[in-house]
């Protein structure tokens, strides 16, 4: 009504976590130790708003395919209670939320952000909380180029010292190893400079590049790795490869990174290959 959209639902949620040791494998050392098996079976109520305004777009998260990005605000509030009448390890409430909101700066800039929060509690052993937010800059110079500054953060609380956030290539810091740096406690800057060709090889691709790069850092709490001490950056380009006759519009990443302050166990280059759902 009015360009806004109010949703209410209810439902139900079930999640069962087991955890086992693998044959061959030491297990963690004392007091981290394998995290309690858990299971959350969980009736629920959700509200949602939506603002319809979205913004159609090309070349900025895929290459010269249609997007849609959602310039209004949309939010999410949602409350669940776990019982051990339904099978669930404890009585726990479950709760989220987030909102994210677009922001045109100019016709050829555009700033979009997001936060939110999700966790468990009711019973201090098993409480747990991770806050996200982001905020995500794009800019066109012209329809082939494209500026992309990225800012995130997570914070987790967790009395399972266990789980732990991480950073590393598999996580945007492309300069490192896998879950390089681990910690309750996480910021990453990602700077690309985009190209979008228009070499069309078979008509079957459609192929862009990049340079980039990346600074961030993971770190506090009992996970801490011995390399959070320090901040980590990285600089590096990339080819982008989308297959037009997919359906789900992934995109190929080919990424060469070169790590700026490195450990002496880091390789001086790391090369990355993974499918993305964006550029």
């Amino acid at each position: 009504m009015n360009g806004w959209t109010h949703r209410y639902s209810a439902g139900f949620s079930y999640q069962k976590d087991n955890y086992r040791p693998e044959p061959g494998l030491a297990l963690p050392a004392p007091p981290s130790g394998l995290p309690p098996d858990q299971t959350l079976a969980a009736p629920f109520l959700r509200y949602e708003l939506v603002h319809d305004d979205y913004e159609k777009v090309k070349n900025r998260d895929l290459i010269e395919r249609p997007e849609y990005f959602a310039m209004g605000t949309q939010s999410s509030v949602q409350l669940g209670r776990a019982l051990t009448a339904l099978g669930s390890t404890q009585n726990l409430w479950l709760y989220s939320a987030s909102a994210s909101d677009g922001f045109r700066l100019s016709p050829r800039h555009s700033l979009l952000g997001s936060a939110s929060v999700a966790g468990q509690a009711g019973y201090a052993p098993l409480d747990r909380k991770l806050a996200s937010g982001s905020i995500r800059y794009y800019g066109n110079s012209d329809s082939r180029t494209l500026t992309f500054v990225s800012l995130a953060g997570d914070t987790l609380t967790d009395a399972n010292p266990t789980t732990q956030l991480a950073l590393g290539g598999d996580t945007g810091l492309r300069g490192y190893p896998r879950s390089y740096q681990t910690g309750d406690h996480r910021v990453l800057l990602n700077v690309e400079r985009r190209v979008y060709t228009d070499w069309y090889p078979f008509r079957l691709f459609r192929v862009g590049g990049a340079v980039f790069y990346d600074l961030g850092r993971a770190w506090g709490g009992p996970g801490e790795s011995p390399s959070s001490a320090h901040w980590l950056n990285d600089v590096g380009l990339g080819l982008r490869i989308l297959s037009t006759r997919s359906a789900f519009g992934n995109v190929l990443h080919i990424d060469f990174a070169f790590p700026l302050n490195r450990d002496p166990n880091v390789k001086s280059f790391q090369f990355l290959v993974a499918t993305q759902t964006s550029f």
